[in-house]
């Protein structure tokens, strides 16, 4: 019953990413255009906040710095002046503010979510596929099974490094891999050998997709 209440909270929470604001922005407009279009509509979001709550600023903290002011001895000023000038302080304060929000915000919605290490770590892995399965000749049906096993090794530690450092969609690219179709090869010992060396280059052909997507 916890596990069960456990899950329902955090299916609620995951209806109420903010994430899916954004991804509902780029299946409309595109991935860049809705990204920029999200980052406008939280800016403007914040500005409206910031001016709508402006009189309740004044109301409950401008005149109390004013008051604070004169008490300590400070000329008497027009209250309209105050007013803007309090304002203008205010303004500068959260556009301060606002500046590192929208820069956190762009970082986000801009910067690339993968490490150089975790690319680093992508790109060692496919060197090590290459080396010790597709390129390893199989002559007889004991070498084919320690190929088999070495195989499924690899693509364990693969598909277990994209599933820890690289969005789900990539994990789910490399994990399924789709209808291959045979490709003739020389070195395939038996037909299961040439299906299975086939997945194993169109999984090489997803990782180098992947590291040339993510390169900087």
């Amino acid at each position: 019953m916890p596990q069960q209440t456990q899950t329902a909270k955090g299916a609620s929470m995951a209806d109420i990413d903010p994430s899916k604001v954004v991804a509902v922005f780029e299946y409309l407009l595109g991935p860049r255009l809705g990204k920029v279009t999200a980052t406008a509509v939280l800016s403007s979001i914040s500005l409206f906040i910031l001016f709508w709550c402006f009189s309740g600023i004044w109301e409950h903290g401008g005149k109390q710095i004013l008051g604070s002011l004169r008490w300590f001895g400070m000329p008497a000023i027009n209250e309209g002046a105050a007013s803007v000038a309090t304002f203008l302080l205010i303004l500068i304060f959260y556009g301060v503010v606002m500046v590192a929000i929208l820069f956190f915000i762009g970082e986000r919605l801009f910067r690339k979510s993968v490490s150089q290490f975790a690319l680093d770590e992508l790109a060692a892995l496919r060197n090590e596929g290459i080396e010790t399965v597709y390129t390893v000749r199989v002559s007889n049906e004991q070498e084919f099974t320690n190929w088999k096993s070495t195989k499924a090794d690899w693509e364990k530690k693969l598909r277990a490094h994209i599933e820890n450092n690289f969005p789900k969609a990539d994990y789910l690219l490399a994990s399924h891999l789709g209808v291959v179709p045979l490709q003739h090869m020389e070195i395939a010992l038996n037909t299961e050998h040439l299906r299975e060396l086939c997945y194993v280059m169109r999984q090489l052909e997803i990782i180098e997709q992947m590291i040339t997507s993510y390169r900087r």
